[in-house]
Protein backbone atom coordinates (compact mmCIF):
# COMPACT_ATOMS: atom_id res chain seq x y z
CA UNK A 1 0.00 0.00 0.00
CA UNK A 2 1.09 3.64 -1.24
CA UNK A 3 1.82 6.11 1.85
CA UNK A 4 -0.74 8.93 1.58
CA UNK A 5 0.29 12.39 2.11
CA UNK A 6 -2.15 15.59 3.00
CA UNK A 7 -1.80 19.10 2.01
CA UNK A 8 -2.41 20.52 5.44
CA UNK A 9 -3.82 23.61 3.58
CA UNK A 10 -6.27 21.20 1.66
CA UNK A 11 -7.70 19.51 4.66
CA UNK A 12 -10.12 20.19 7.49
CA UNK A 13 -10.65 17.80 10.67
CA UNK A 14 -14.18 17.89 11.83
CA UNK A 15 -15.10 16.85 15.30
CA UNK A 16 -18.68 16.88 15.97
CA UNK A 17 -19.92 16.46 19.37
CA UNK A 18 -18.28 13.83 21.13
CA UNK A 19 -20.72 12.96 24.31
CA UNK A 20 -19.49 13.33 27.62
CA UNK A 21 -21.68 11.47 29.25
CA UNK A 22 -21.78 8.80 26.61
CA UNK A 23 -18.06 8.09 26.20
CA UNK A 24 -17.82 6.00 29.55
CA UNK A 25 -20.45 3.82 28.06
CA UNK A 26 -19.39 2.73 24.74
CA UNK A 27 -17.21 -0.05 23.97
CA UNK A 28 -13.94 2.01 22.78
CA UNK A 29 -14.73 5.35 24.23
CA UNK A 30 -11.59 6.05 25.82
CA UNK A 31 -9.57 5.13 23.31
CA UNK A 32 -12.35 7.58 20.70
CA UNK A 33 -10.94 10.60 23.29
CA UNK A 34 -6.87 9.63 23.43
CA UNK A 35 -6.91 9.15 19.46
CA UNK A 36 -8.99 12.36 18.97
CA UNK A 37 -6.75 14.74 21.19
CA UNK A 38 -4.12 13.45 18.59
CA UNK A 39 -5.44 14.58 16.07
CA UNK A 40 -6.53 17.82 17.05
CA UNK A 41 -3.02 18.61 18.66
CA UNK A 42 -1.49 17.75 14.52
CA UNK A 43 -4.41 19.53 12.93
CA UNK A 44 -3.05 22.63 15.58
Amino acid sequence: MDKFFVNKDEVVLMVIDIQERLVPVMKYGSQIINKTNILLTIAN
